[in-house]
């Protein structure tokens, strides 16, 4: 547990993972502390597997996410919110759809990515404006954002899909619509 707490992302990560071997739930304030507040996505993320590997559905660790949203530190109100997606919370939701219009094209990513998780006709929505280059402009994004549409299964999105397909100046925007 303290070496979750070490200064090289490394470390914590291989902490993390060891205590997701191990399964013990003392763990869980631990792995909760990684998931909201490291500065390291790669510990962060794993954290949320190791609480999912000690108990199904986030457990105790919920108590955490949902305090987080109210935290005054906007990363930690932004990585609550993708743990609660993680473990498929709708009051991941509404932080994720602000993510939408994060300045920082990972972060955009990273809503995305967690929204495929807590769908909804307002996610469908937003997610399919931003199939459109001129709204987003950040090739790797929007390769996410046709994934996680189809991910959905809303067969609605088809036509916007198979528009990108046909017309995304990215390559890899083109594989993921035709994946999706």
């Amino acid at each position: 547990i303290k070496a979750t707490r070490d200064p090289e992302w490394k470390v914590r990560w291989d902490a993390v993972n060891a205590l997701g071997e191990l399964g013990d739930p003392a763990a869980i304030p631990a792995l909760a502390e990684r998931a909201l507040r490291d500065d390291n996505a790669h510990p962060r993320w794993r954290s949320l597997w190791a609480i999912a590997s000690i108990q199904r559905l986030g457990g105790d660790a919920k108590t955490f996410f949902l305090a987080g949203l109210d935290d005054p530190d906007p990363v930690v109100v932004r990585n609550s919110a993708v743990a609660l997606a993680f473990f498929g919370q709708p009051e991941a939701r509404p932080e994720l759809l602000r993510g939408l219009k994060d300045p920082d094209d990972f972060n955009r990513w990273e809503a995305v990515f967690s929204l495929k998780e807590v769908p909804s006709a307002e996610v469908v929505r937003m997610l399919r404006l931003m199939l459109d280059p001129t709204a987003e402009p950040v090739d790797h994004v929007r390769s996410e954002v046709a994934l996680s549409l189809g991910t959905m299964g809303d067969k609605g999105v088809i036509p916007d899909l198979m528009s990108t397909l046909r017309s995304d100046p990215s390559p890899a925007v083109r594989m993921r619509a035709s994946l999706a």
